[in-house]
């Protein structure tokens, strides 16, 4: 797929478990009817996202949500890059990395809910701290054996 060159050097730099993850979307996008409609925008966005976007969803419902989210945004995306400060000057328009960060908050929006939900791990394991909030002598907890710090 042509337009799949557009990301190409950008999924380059990934590395490890990322990479895999962008690598399982490319592969859903491969095989998607969905993305013929508008390609360029798919692959623009996906791009604009690659670093930052959460890895915690599943790749097929990262899909679902790009191509919805492009289907419902794609005058925006056509404004972006038609804008003449991106025809002109070939830079990334401010208005494209707007809307790609509106994309990241969706999903981090849905991950954060997720995780507040208990549908989604991390397999890391938890660490709790305990501390005062102002004085550390009023920690309930503290080890008078110890002496002066």
């Amino acid at each position: 797929m042509l337009h799949r060159k557009l990301i190409e050097p950008a999924l380059a730099q990934l590395k490890g478990e990322r990479a895999g993850y962008f690598a399982r979307v490319l592969q859903r996008l491969d095989e998607d009817p969905r993305v013929d409609v508008a390609p360029n925008l798919v692959f623009l966005v996906l791009k604009e996202i690659l670093p930052l976007c959460p890895t915690y969803l599943p790749a097929r419902e990262l899909v679902d949500r790009l191509l919805e989210f492009v289907a419902v945004n794609q005058a925006r995306l056509n404004r972006a890059i038609f804008d003449p400060a991106y025809v002109e000057e070939r830079g990334e328009p401010e208005e494209l990395r707007r809307i790609g960060g509106e994309f990241v908050s969706q999903v981090l929006n849905v991950t954060l809910q997720r995780f507040g939900d208990g549908e989604l791990s991390t397999d890391e394991p938890r660490v709790f701290r305990f501390d005062a909030d102002s004085d550390p002598d009023d920690f309930p907890y503290s080890d008078d054996d110890l002496g002066e710090v």
